[in-house]
């Protein structure tokens, strides 16, 4: 390898670094008034105007971008290309922001069911990652894919995601019960072991949208960890849907099962698609 070439693992080490310290204003952010009123309100218009972005409406709206703005964008290669999912995607961008103020009142269950969506996304590429470099090493083929629109996602992986986004809510819960004296409502825990499929399926539905438009990411406005987009695509439908489902769990209005089963129906349909190609 030349000695001017970075090694690959340094990239890594630079994202993780930069996650860490996200993660760290996040979670010093959390306990604050302005995170509900200010901060998620404004990070849910960011997630609007990436999305408009790569929407039809690119050409009407990138002239009128600041500079600024577009030097933390890329243009789509086929703006409006996936026009048929982005309508989709607004509703459950919309269901992230008003979940997350509806269940504020419980900081403590949020922060649970916030570790438990974000360590699958987590647990997912760190599972995936040593999967792939014990293959390297052992001289075997590298670990089957999972899925073709998110090429760097294989069933190892998501497996570990899986599993390992049930466990890190459920310690997160005994800390806070065991250590805190708070209180985690009863239908968290099984809400926790089925929640990491719902940010498996939101992932790929942004990694769909991503190859139809022909983007690598929505933004940088989180450096290389991409837009908000790129960070919430799995939080945005894990907590969209278990939102409705805690509303049904408390007040039984018939209609919210049908809104949980028709939304992860529509999710599921779209992915089993052949993907649209624009080449």
């Amino acid at each position: 390898m030349n000695k001017t070439q970075k090694p690959k693992l340094s990239g890594f080490r630079k994202k993780a670094a930069e996650g860490f310290l996200l993660g760290a204003v996040v979670i010093s952010l959390f306990p604050w008034a302005i995170t509900r009123w200010v901060v998620i309100p404004a990070v849910w218009l960011l997630l609007v105007l990436e999305l408009a972005n790569v929407s039809s409406w690119h050409n009407k709206l990138w002239d009128r971008l600041p500079w600024r703005a577009r030097l933390l964008m890329d243009r789509p290669q086929c703006p409006g290309a996936s026009n048929r999912i982005l309508p989709l995607f607004v509703v459950m961008t919309t269901g992230l922001a008003v979940s997350i103020l509806w269940l504020y009142s419980s900081w403590q269950f949020l922060l649970v069911l916030l570790i438990n969506a974000v360590f699958t996304d987590v647990w997912a590429q760190v599972g995936g990652m040593l999967a792939k470099k014990r293959a390297i090493r052992q001289g075997r083929a590298a670990p089957k894919q999972f899925s073709p629109d998110s090429p760097n996602k294989t069933w190892v992986g998501v497996v570990s995601g899986l599993v390992g986004g049930a466990l890190s809510g459920f310690v997160a819960a005994w800390v806070l019960v065991t250590f805190c004296g708070l209180g985690i409502s009863w239908f968290a825990y099984p809400l926790m072991l089925g929640g990491p499929i719902v940010v498996v399926l939101g992932d790929l539905f942004e990694s769909r949208l991503k190859r139809e438009v022909e983007i690598k990411d929505l933004s940088r406005f989180f450096g290389s960890h991409g837009g908000a987009c790129d960070r919430l695509d799995g939080l945005a439908s894990y907590l969209a849907t278990v939102a409705l489902t805690i509303y049904a769990l408390i007040y039984w209005p018939w209609w919210t099962w049908l809104l949980v089963a028709a939304w992860d129906a529509i999710v599921i349909c779209e992915l089993m698609r052949p993907r649209r190609r624009t080449t």
